[in-house]
């Protein structure tokens, strides 16, 4: 089989031949070629060829010999540059963008920018903050367009939330589900800040602490943050479905000594 590839980008064009460049001259095995190309795209990823791409084709020749044509996309590099951010740190914020890159796998403009940063910071209680986003262009040492985004942030008050509130509850009260929230909660909880981590987090403690308890079906909702109309401050909610709870009517165990069974049996309670 014969490789030919197509790249705007030199440098990219001789890694991939470099990569690939051993499958020349044997049997074809595209899986093995599209495996050694995506390895090639993890490594592109590190250097800021956030939206790169391979479109790879294969046709028999008039020699009746395998081609495989492969055509590289999207070689510019991306990069991320911060100024007025104080909650975030510089590495949270590139990699908060970056993956949001790779996962639209498309260009941005800077209002996508924009609402991508109000909708993060949203998250952690900034409501009100602001962004500026300027779009600046040069080229990198491989003399592929790099694409600069300028971003300058404005976080303003973080709102904080005053209360918890459960719904659907009725085996637990809502006391005690909120007892067991603060109970492991990051000092961040503590002082009464939004982290959506723990909030996510909560929500599968919730539903293993029903599941303990019989309900095997149970339903937790993801937390919903609701915004206070009268203040700057924030109500969470979960909603619970919990479902019919089931009981253990029998235990039956095989191939254990009366007296191992003697000391197993009583561990075992009956939800």
């Amino acid at each position: 089989q014969e490789i030919f590839v197509n790249s705007k980008s030199q440098k990219i064009k001789e890694m991939v031949e470099e990569k690939i460049g051993y499958h020349e001259g044997k049997p074809h095995n595209p899986q093995k070629i599209r495996t050694d190309i995506e390895d090639l795209r993890k490594v592109l990823l590190q250097y800021g060829y956030y939206l790169v791409d391979f479109d790879i084709k294969e046709k028999i020749n008039s020699v009746q010999a395998e081609e495989v044509i492969i055509d590289v996309l999207n070689t510019e590099t991306y990069s991320f540059h911060f100024f007025g951010h104080n909650f975030f740190n510089e590495k949270e914020l590139k990699s908060h963008l970056s993956g949001q890159l790779v996962s639209l796998k498309r260009k941005i403009s800077r209002e996508t920018i924009q609402q991508m940063m109000k909708d993060y910071y949203f998250q952690y209680g900034f409501r009100n903050s602001e962004f500026r986003v300027e779009i600046e262009k040069s080229t990198n040492t491989f003399d592929d367009q790099n694409v600069h985004f300028v971003i300058h942030c404005q976080e303003n008050i973080r709102s904080a939330f005053k209360e918890i509130k459960f719904r659907g509850n009725s085996f637990f009260k809502s006391r005690k589900l909120e007892e067991i929230f603060y109970e492991n909660a990051p000092d961040t909880i503590s002082a009464g800040y939004l982290s959506p981590e723990y909030l996510q987090a909560f929500s599968e403690k919730l539903r293993e602490l029903y599941i303990t308890q019989g309900y095997v079906s149970v339903f937790v909702g993801k937390p919903e943050v609701v915004k206070s109309a009268q203040e700057e401050k924030y109500t969470i909610f979960y909603r619970i479905r919990e479902g019919i709870q089931t009981r253990v009517d029998k235990v039956a165990m095989k191939g254990l000594s009366d007296g191992l069974r003697n000391i197993v049996l009583p561990n075992l309670v009956n939800r």
